[in-house]
C-alpha cells in the first residue's frame, strides 16, 4: 500500500490487529495499536473490541479489564460487542459471577443484551449446572423477541 502511495487508515490497521489477535499474537496486535497512535490514527470501538477479544481468547482477563478502563478513559463508548467479548472471556475462564455482573453493568449503561449475550451466558450456566438460571435467561431472551 505504501509503495503505491495508499495511506492505511484505521480500518486497515483494525484488520491487521484482528489477524494477530485471532492467531493469539496479542503482543504484535498491541504493537500495531501503539503504532497507530504514533502516526496520529485514533482507535475506534472496533479496534478496542478486537483487542479485548484477543485478550479474552487467551483468558487474560486482567489485561482485558485494563483495556476496558482505557476505552472509557479515551472517550470511546463501549457497545454490546464490547460487553459480549468480556462476558465470553469470563465465561470461558469459569468466572460466571463476573460475567453476570457485566450483564448488570450493560443494563445500567443503557445497553440491551442481544442473542449473543444470552447464548453465551446460557451455555456457560448449563456447563456449570446452573440450569434454573439458564432457563430464566432463556425466558428473558424469548420475552425480548430474541
Amino acid at each position: 500500500m505504501l509503495g503505491n502511495k495508499i495511506t492505511p487508515n484505521t480500518e486497515t490497521y483494525n484488520t491487521l490487529i484482528d489477524m494477530y489477535c485471532k492467531e493469539g499474537k496479542v503482543g504484535e496486535a498491541l504493537d500495531i495499536f501503539e503504532y497507530m497512535a504514533q502516526i496520529g490514527l485514533v482507535p475506534n470501538i472496533i479496534t478496542y473490541n478486537t483487542l479485548l477479544d484477543g485478550y479474552c481468547l487467551r483468558s487474560e482477563m486482567d489485561e482485558a479489564e485494563k483495556l476496558m478502563d482505557l476505552i472509557v478513559e479515551n472517550g470511546c463508548k463501549p457497545n454490546v460487542a464490547t460487553y459480549n467479548n468480556l462476558i465470553n472471556g469470563y465465561c470461558k475462564s469459569k468466572k460466571i459471577d463476573r460475567a453476570l455482573g457485566l450483564l448488570q453493568v450493560m443494563h445500567s449503561n443503557g445497553l440491551a443484551p442481544n442473542a449473543i449475550t444470552y447464548n453465551t451466558l446460557i451455555d456457560a450456566l448449563c456447563k456449570v449446572n446452573q440450569l434454573k438460571l439458564a432457563h430464566k435467561f432463556f425466558k428473558e431472551m424469548e420475552a425480548h423477541g430474541l
